[in-house]
């Protein structure tokens, strides 16, 4: 691991967040410059990602992420998730979160399989 950060731990904050719908919590783990990639969109900057996922959660009656497995490599973790949509539809969904030195994440990309 790189650092003194558990790198593990701050992923799993971060799908708690997320679950949680919890803005607050996620523009605290995100930097200023935090990129967001997924199979619809590509956006860049604190805001623009806290904007990305308002807009997916105004859209949504409930979405869950669950955490399958994962995998950290220096500053990135790499999750494998079920993501359940409005409980009826399942996405299988691969993560790469990629961190700088003070444990805040600068890049999601997500991917579904």
């Amino acid at each position: 691991m790189s650092g003194d950060h558990d790198y593990r731990w701050i992923a799993e904050a971060y799908v708690s967040a997320f679950n949680g719908r919890d803005l607050e919590r996620l523009a605290a783990l995100f930097t200023e410059t935090v990129s967001l990639r997924d199979w619809s969109l590509d956006v860049h900057g604190r805001e623009a990602v806290l904007q990305a996922n308002r807009d997916m959660f105004a859209a949504t009656e409930s979405i869950e992420a669950s955490i399958l497995k994962s995998v950290v490599e220096d500053r990135t973790v790499v999750l494998e998730l079920v993501i359940v949509v409005n409980r009826t539809e399942r996405l299988a969904v691969v993560d790469v979160l990629e961190f700088d030195a003070s444990g805040r994440l600068l890049a999601i990309r997500a991917y579904k399989s």
